[in-house]
């Protein structure tokens, strides 16, 4: 089981890389997912992790997956983070 911590660095790392590759910005990820564009900030910062309902409609938003959203990063990737 992964650590709070660690979570939100994965997905922070993991949602911003997904989102800048379908070259959508926080405001239309924001309106695909149903989050706040705050929320979406937020999360890309590593300060929050959403609720399982909203990690969903984030991953589907995404074209993704939560397993995907939540895979790890190499380590040399999240020192710089």
């Amino acid at each position: 089981m992964i650590q709070k911590t660690e979570a939100r660095k994965r997905l922070s790392h993991n949602v911003r890389r997904i989102r800048k590759a379908l070259g959508l910005t926080q405001v239309q990820l924001s309106d695909r997912s149903g989050m706040k564009q705050s929320t979406i900030s937020a999360l890309e910062q590593g300060m929050v992790l959403p609720n399982p309902a909203d990690l969903f409609n984030l991953a589907e938003a995404l074209n993704s997956s939560i397993d995907v959203l939540l895979r790890e990063v190499e380590t040399s990737i999240l020192q710089k983070l």
